[in-house]
């Protein structure tokens, strides 16, 4: 299972911003299983430089 850190620097690397990353499991605790949930994003691009 990935770490929230290597979550983070894998969507990094492909140019976006982790906004969350939350890990959900099974309230009660009787399923091992859990699944990461990530809200991310691709950051808008800086605006061109104006000339005069």
């Amino acid at each position: 299972m990935l770490t929230l850190s290597l979550w983070t620097d894998l969507l990094t690397e492909h140019g976006l911003v982790a906004d969350r990353v939350d890990v959900l499991t099974d309230p009660e605790g009787d399923t091992p299983l859990s699944c990461t949930l990530v809200q991310a994003r691709r950051p808008l691009p800086p605006p061109p430089e104006r000339r005069s």
